[in-house]
């Protein structure tokens, strides 16, 4: 009888331990939703020709949602939260960016067209640009680097932007 009462109690506790932890994950996400859909209004409001980026870095809302002390202990609720929103949220786009000169995880916020009332800047889509690299290697030898030039004369087309 002992042990039955037991695993009744365990069965009880376990039950409530997940309810519990699937109520926190739902927090952690209507958090983190609001923040990026907030930091999405801002950039539009603030700077509609695009200046400020539309995306967050997926650290930084974790780093703002979840204080240093608790991340550990956290890790698991958050790496939940942040599946289900991979999964189940189509508002939210996960994406990689450069943000000053490094690649991370971020999440873009996807207005809906149909209630959104402005309308996309041309500007807000366009990435900033950066060297690339030469596209032949100068080193003598080299299986990229062409002996001797295809024509005497080299064409280059949209070199320069029109708007500027």
């Amino acid at each position: 009888i002992t042990v039955a009462l037991g695993i009744h109690k365990l069965g009880q506790w376990y039950i409530k331990y997940k309810k519990s932890a699937e109520r926190e994950v739902f927090h952690l996400v209507s958090e983190i939703i609001n923040m990026v859909e907030l930091h999405h209004q801002n950039s539009i409001t603030t700077s509609p020709g695009g200046s400020q980026e539309s995306y967050l870095a997926i650290n930084h809302v974790r780093d703002n949602l979840i204080p240093p002390k608790d991340r550990k202990k956290m890790a698991g609720l958050w790496d939940t939260a942040v599946k289900f929103l991979d999964e189940n949220e189509s508002r939210i786009r996960r994406e990689v960016q450069q943000v000053s000169g490094e690649e991370f995880h971020v999440w873009r916020w996807l207005p809906n067209l149909n209630t959104s009332n402005v309308a996309p800047s041309p500007s807000v889509n366009k990435k900033s640009k950066v060297w690339q690299g030469q596209a032949f290697e100068t080193m003598e030898g080299s299986v990229n680097s062409p002996g001797i030039s295809p024509t005497p004369c080299l064409k280059i087309r949209h070199m320069f932007d029109a708007d500027v």
